[in-house]
Order: structure tokens, then C-alpha cells, then sequence
């Protein structure tokens, strides 16, 4: 709002999304992106960037790294879930395999 209508900041709205996106999960990368897009609303409205393709394209960003971050979420979750899986198998043939030595 500072900088005016020249200086093109509204596509770095999608920053939050994109971040959340590594940390969080399906349920907050959603709402931080739903957030992202009204204030992408709200600030391409106030700046009139709806007249032209501007507003449009920041829109579109910001949808896009959305979507994006929130299949990054999913495949993440599942390569976490899938190395917990190894991880419980690897200490279970671990104890099947290396018993303690007995005492003499």
C-alpha cells in the first residue's frame, strides 16, 4: 500500500503458502493460502490492478504455489510415513538379528 500501484509486490503474497508449504501441514498450507488469496483480492482491488491483466496474473501466482505447496505437503507426508514404516522394520530385524551377547 505504501509503494503505490507501480511497484509489483502482490506476487510475493505467495511466499507464505510456498512456506508453509515445507513446515505445515494440508490444513494449514490451505488456510494460509485461502489468506494469500484475499489479500491478493483485497489489495489488487485497492490498487485497481483488476483493469488490466496484473491483478489477474498475481491471482493466478498465488493460486498456483498453493496448489503447489499442498501437493508438496502430501508427497512429503507420505515419505515421512513411508520411513517410519522402514524405520520400525529396521529396528525389528535388528532385534531378531543381533541379540545381546550373553554373560560368561
Amino acid at each position: 500500500m505504501a509503494t503505490g500501484t507501480g511497484v509489483g509486490f502482490l506476487p510475493l503474497v505467495s511466499l507464505g503458502p510456498a512456506f508453509s508449504g515445507l513446515v505445515g501441514g494440508r490444513r494449514r498450507t490451505a488456510l494460509i493460502g485461502a489468506v494469500a488469496l484475499a489479500l491478493c483480492l483485497a489489495l489488487g482491488f485497492y490498487d485497481g490492478l483488476f483493469q488490466s491483466r496484473r491483478g489477474y496474473t498475481a491471482l493466478a501466482s498465488v493460486g498456483g504455489v498453493t496448489a503447489a505447496g499442498l501437493v508438496a505437503v502430501v508427497m512429503r507426508q507420505r515419505r515421512e510415513a513411508e520411513l517410519a514404516s522402514v524405520r520400525s522394520i529396521a529396528e525389528v530385524a535388528h532385534r531378531v538379528l543381533l541379540r545381546p551377547v550373553p554373560r560368561i
